[in-house]
């Protein structure tokens, strides 16, 4: 288990400064060709900040990942509280499929001489569809 926190912990500080020492290096790359006007060869010097810079790399990754690794506090596993289960959530369908199945359901469109399905008695028509009806005829 320790390993396995040590090893994460070691692999996310490497590559959070790994990113910065490539963006170093690259400002490097790009400010070394000053260093012709100062009587230096362009190529000595960046090899030689360039050392300077992996070294220093190497230090910031050993002290930022002994820091992390002192800073890790074991996380106390939340047990979850038993409750007695209801009835209701230990049925089943009968034809023995999940309850949570989504399906599609079947829409049956009313026709406009059928009887309401609101229970009134009336035709579709004259009951809830006379709205729509209305409205089809103004367009």
């Amino acid at each position: 288990m320790l390993g396995r926190v040590e090893r994460s912990v070691l692999l996310m500080v490497i590559d959070k400064l790994w990113v910065e020492h490539l963006t170093t290096m690259d400002d490097l790359r790009q400010g070394v060709g000053l260093q012709a006007f100062g009587q230096k060869d362009p190529l000595v010097v960046y090899q030689t900040e360039g050392y300077r810079l992996f070294n220093l790399l190497l230090e910031n990754i050993q002290h930022d990942a002994v820091r992390s690794i002192f800073r890790v506090q074991p996380a106390i596993a939340n047990q979850p509280v038993q409750t007695s289960i209801s009835s209701a959530e230990t049925t089943t369908n009968a034809g023995g499929e999940e309850p949570d199945a989504r399906k599609p359901r079947r829409v049956t469109k009313v026709g406009p001489n059928e009887p309401c399905p609101c229970g009134s008695g009336k035709k579709y028509k004259h009951c809830h569809g006379a709205p729509a009806a209305k409205r089809a005829a103004a367009v």
